[in-house]
């Protein structure tokens, strides 16, 4: 386990970047949810797809956006 910290730490090491997904919080019927924020849901799509090289074919990135949001 060590051996992975020190791996995981080093500048040769992974690259790790942390998403955060926007939202409300929400009690439905003594329920809580957590409701995503369509846009951010959106946007993190997106940053996704062009981290693993995925991203839209045409477009660009606006048109792509609003496109999910209606969806």
């Amino acid at each position: 386990m060590r051996g992975f910290i020190k791996y995981v730490t080093t500048d040769k090491g992974l690259n790790l970047e942390t998403i955060k997904l926007e939202g409300q919080d929400s009690t439905i019927g003594g329920t809580y949810y957590y409701q995503l924020n369509e846009t951010s849901v959106a946007n993190t799509k997106l940053m996704l797809q062009s981290h693993l090289n995925l991203g839209p074919k045409e477009g660009n990135q606006t048109e792509s956006v609003q496109s999910q949001i209606q969806e």
